[in-house]
This record gives C-alpha cells, sequence and structure tokens, in this order.
C-alpha cells in the first residue's frame, strides 16, 4: 500500500515525507525524513558515494547489516556511520502506548524507482531494536518489523 508505514503488523498512513540527496564535499548523502500519525522515522545523513547524480537513482538499493555493513545487493555503497556520526537523529520512534517508543536500526533495505523527474517510489523495509534499545547497544537484538511504502519529492537542496 502507497504512502503507509507499518510497525509490527499495525497500520498507518503517512503525513509528512521528505526525501534530500544533495551533493557535499564530493559525494550524495540522503536525507529522509517520514512521519505518520503516531511517530516517525529519520536517516538523517547516510553516505551514498556510489550515486553520482539523482538521475541515476531508479532500480537503486541501499540494504545495510545492523552492523552497519553493506550486504551485496546494496547497489549505492550505503554508510550509515557518516549520518550517526553527523546527528542523533537516526532512529524510529513511536507513541503507541503509553511510554512512547525509540527503536535502534537493525537490516535496512530501501529500493527506489523513479515515477517521474523528481518523484520516486520507495519501498523500505527494516528491522528494529526493542522499545527503548536505541541508547544501549550492548547486546541488542531486532525483533521489531517495519515497512513503509511511498511517493516522495526528490530535493537536491541540502536540509542543513
Amino acid at each position: 500500500m502507497q504512502n503507509m508505514v507499518v510497525l509490527n503488523e499495525e497500520q498507518y498512513p503517512t503525513t509528512f515525507l521528505e526525501l534530500h540527496l544533495p551533493e557535499m564535499q564530493g559525494s550524495r548523502y540522503m536525507f529522509l525524513k517520514v512521519f505518520y500519525e503516531t511517530g516517525c522515522f529519520l536517516i538523517w545523513g547516510m553516505e551514498l558515494p556510489l550515486l553520482e547524480s539523482v538521475d541515476q537513482l531508479d532500480g537503486q538499493r541501499i540494504h545495510l547489516k545492523p552492523d552497519g555493513s553493506g550486504f551485496d545487493d546494496d547497489t549505492l555503497g550505503s554508510d550509515i556511520f557518516a549520518a550517526y556520526n553527523l546527528s542523533g537523529a537516526n532512529y524510529w520512534t513511536d507513541d503507541t502506548d503509553e511510554e512512547g517508543g525509540c527503536y535502534a536500526y537493525g537490516e535496512i533495505k530501501i529500493d527506489f524507482k523513479m515515477i517521474e523527474k523528481c518523484q520516486c517510489h520507495l519501498n523500505v523495509e527494516m528491522t528494529l531494536s526493542e522499545n527503548d534499545d536505541c541508547l544501549d547497544e550492548d547486546d541488542m537484538t531486532y525483533p521489531n518489523k517495519a515497512t513503509a511504502d511511498f511517493i516522495v519529492e526528490v530535493d537536491q537542496k541540502n536540509p542543513l
């Protein structure tokens, strides 16, 4: 379903989407914000060194392991460590329970399909840590499943 987020089998329509792919310091970086009714996820400043131009985005994939290394089918040379070094805003939050939730990323897979020159369809699949584990990296497990499917405008301006 387009423009939907699913967290542990609960579906939510997206309420705000933002994707920036600026060129900075000789490389492309991804700044992604996805908001839905009870939460959001951000990937803020992931380096994509193999993406020379947004025109090459169609059919590309980000696919990272929980330790940040890439799977063989990651076509963009994705570097999540650049994002972690740039910002502490790289996690998933959800407020469906009374305490709210903060989840660290496990496996991240994002497929890109260009719809028009400036519009891109993203299909996101992630595993997430236990609730509130995003600050405790020792012995982290990733039992939660999350997906998102949406169309977003691609902006090449630097959001910083």
